[in-house]
């Protein structure tokens, strides 16, 4: 199988916002440990989408300071970003527009995003502190308005809350991006 009917979902944002934990939660259907460091490996795998088979590469960028000029590499053909950051970290939400957004449009301006904010399950809990508050919803929601984001998801890879939502919205942006329409038959007689 070629590139022709690949979705490859880039997933972006800072090192501690729950990347690799919601990819292993969604691909490999479980929670890591936390007290090891939770690396993803790249996943690719042919499956089923909409009655069509397809390849779907799931990539997970490095997003500490030292890999600014390596990570675009990564995003060469990719069919949909989905750009994170923590409900409970307000450094990661401000640098989705100070970082992440002038990075993937300065080399994919077209390619669709949806912003997704991690660790739903810890926003109401005492983990969070008087310096660090929580993200609200509508925030998220503004945000992802405010840089042309397809959809605004908020999850949980410990609860498994929206998880699969995720990767379905991303899987349906990146049909629509490289302009799959499963519901088209193709004419032989024309």
């Amino acid at each position: 199988m070629g590139w022709e009917n690949t979705f490859k979902i880039v997933v972006n944002g800072m090192d501690t916002v729950g990347k690799s934990c919601l990819l292993h939660r969604y691909a490999n259907q479980y929670f890591p440990d936390p007290q090891l460091p939770a690396v993803f490996d790249d996943d690719i795998r042919q499956m089923t989408y909409k009655d069509m088979t397809i390849k779907q590469v799931l990539k997970e960028t490095y997003g500490n300071e030292g890999y600014p000029l390596i990570r675009p590499l990564c995003y060469l053909n990719t069919t949909c970003f989905v750009l994170c950051f923590s409900l409970v970290d307000q450094t990661s939400f401000d640098e989705i527009e100070t970082i992440w957004i002038p990075e993937i449009k300065k080399n994919n301006q077209t390619t669709p995003i949806i912003l997704v904010g991690t660790k739903s399950d810890l926003r109401d809990t005492k983990m969070v502190n008087r310096d660090n508050k929580s993200i609200q919803t509508e925030n998220g929601i503004r945000l992802a308005t405010e840089i042309g984001a397809m959809k605004y998801i908020e999850c949980s890879a410990l609860t498994n809350y929206n998880i699969d939502l995720v990767f379905e919205e991303a899987k349906k942006e990146s049909a629509i991006f490289i302009g799959i329409n499963p519901q088209i038959t193709k004419c032989i007689v024309c």
